[in-house]
């Protein structure tokens, strides 16, 4: 059953675990990596970024862990393939405040019926899975207007500089288009 702000209220009547994330990939993966070593029931996991109280459920703090994230990644890359791997970390650098839970319960789902590589997305009638794909796309979207209209100027010091006020966090997607392109410019 969903929940306000489409959190899923617990399956089983109990307690639900609240894995309180940071705003950051690392944390979120950190969190999605403990749920499944600390083998909880997915269905009353919640992934959240704020502070705001779950009634009945049981706060667990993430401290982000680089190999765990690591561990993560590989998994999702390996199970699910690098298209589908990569709209999920675009769906974490949305502004969404509920892309961790989205995202986690679209690795569940995936996992759970063994999906293809590739078809992590084929079941939108899922609200997660839906919405997953709903903030990976409008981050892909916004990646691709800021790469083919963003524009450096030089300043006095020959620094190239552009200013930009993006709605999602997608300068990790930018930097390597642009160090690959710029190679022996410094820019900002």
């Amino acid at each position: 059953m969903e929940g306000n702000k489409g959190y899923t209220v617990s399956e089983t009547g109990g307690v639900m675990i609240v894995y309180r994330c940071e705003d950051s990939v690392e944390s979120i993966y950190t969190a999605v990596y403990q749920a499944y070593e600390e083998r909880r029931n997915h269905g009353d996991t919640i992934l959240c970024l704020t502070d705001d109280p779950v009634l009945f459920g049981e706060d667990v703090e993430v401290k982000a862990d680089g190999e765990k994230t690591r561990r993560v990644m590989n998994t999702l890359v390996r199970r699910f393939g690098m298209e589908d791997s990569r709209h999920l970390t675009m769906a974490l650098a949305s502004e969404d405040e509920e892309k961790a839970q989205a995202v986690y319960r679209t690795i569940v789902e995936g996992l759970r019926v063994k999906c293809r590589r590739g078809h992590l997305f084929d079941n939108l009638a899922d609200y997660q899975i839906h919405k997953a794909f709903v903030l990976g796309r409008g981050v892909s979207t916004e990646v691709g207007h800021q790469l083919q209209f963003l524009r450096f100027q030089e300043l006095d010091n020959g620094v190239l500089y552009s200013k930009i006020g993006p709605k999602n966090d997608v300068l990790a997607f930018l930097m390597p288009h642009f160090a690959d392109r710029l190679p022996i410019e410094n820019f900002v």
